[in-house]
């Protein structure tokens, strides 16, 4: 059993921020990336969060909402309302059992952002409820995830700009500055590393997903510049570890050190799979 976004989320949204469902609550259309729809949440004309789904085919599926700091996953189940559900979940290496808490259709349970991050790059989801185990294949996942932050940090907004790097010397192709965070470890740009805020990751729908190996003798910090310009952490690796990430072609990635080098400059991914050696 697949599911829609509205109503349940629009409930859990005002629910988490103290207020009462009323007339005015509504959800609006951000995007749709990689076969999920993002929306915006709003009640009262106040933002409370955003969510991800994908489109019902009758399957077993889930969702996500984030909003007010917490992650909460969402799943079909048959318990009645009010009551408590055992959502017990396996991906990859991670095993971890929630608890959620039922509407007589969608439950719905906190989860760590270290499950958002797995979520976010892992192939598939498996759950076991109510009887029954689900596998949920995961495509397209980092993409929706990077949306809904995204949603997020602009209120709901879609961003006003999307533009391209350009290596036109025309002045009305360049974006705007953008202002870097104070005492930011994102933030910290140094040798080899652009000014912060120059490149901007273009609102691209191709496919265009990346593995990263890290071969350097040290750690390392995979960041992925969003359409606004910021750099937002993906994932940490150890010298000899890899990972890869579902992303869109066009979409910039940086990848620093703890003293901010930058190995490769900007790193641009092209059309299907890309391959990135980290290397000094």
């Amino acid at each position: 059993m697949a599911f829609q976004l509205k109503p349940f989320l629009l409930g859990l949204a005002v629910a988490l921020s103290g207020q009462s469902v009323s007339a005015q609550t509504f959800e609006e259309h951000y995007a749709s990336v990689r076969g999920w729809d993002v929306v915006s949440l709003h009640d009262q004309g106040q933002f409370v969060g955003c969510g991800m789904s994908r489109p019902d085919d009758g399957g077993f599926d889930f969702a996500l909402y984030y909003g007010f700091g917490d992650w909460e996953i969402l799943v079909p189940t048959s318990a009645r309302a009010q009551s408590d559900v055992t959502i017990d979940m396996d991906l990859d290496r991670m095993s971890e059992v929630v608890i959620g808490k039922s509407d007589g259709m969608i439950a719905s349970a906190l989860v760590a952002a270290s499950w958002v991050n797995a979520i976010a790059n892992g192939r598939t989801l498996t759950v076991y409820l109510e009887g029954w185990t689900h596998e949920i294949p995961l495509t397209g996942t980092t993409a929706a995830i990077l949306k809904v932050e995204e949603c997020v940090g602009g209120g709901g907004q879609q961003p006003r700009t999307s533009a391209r790097a350009s290596t036109s010397s025309s002045t009305s192709s360049r974006p705007s500055i953008v202002q870097q965070p104070v005492e930011s470890d994102a933030a910290r740009m140094g040798v080899n590393c652009p000014a912060y805020g120059a490149f901007r990751s273009p609102d691209s729908q191709d496919w265009g997903d990346v593995e990263f190996v890290n071969y350097v003798d040290h750690a390392v910090t995979i960041y992925w510049i969003d359409l606004n310009g910021h750099n937002v952490e993906m994932a940490s690796l150890l010298p000899g570890q890899n990972i890869k990430i579902s992303s869109n072609a066009g979409h910039h990635f940086i990848i620093k050190d703890f003293d901010a080098t930058c190995f490769g400059g900007v790193w641009t991914l092209g059309l299907g799979e890309n391959y990135i050696e980290i290397r000094g």
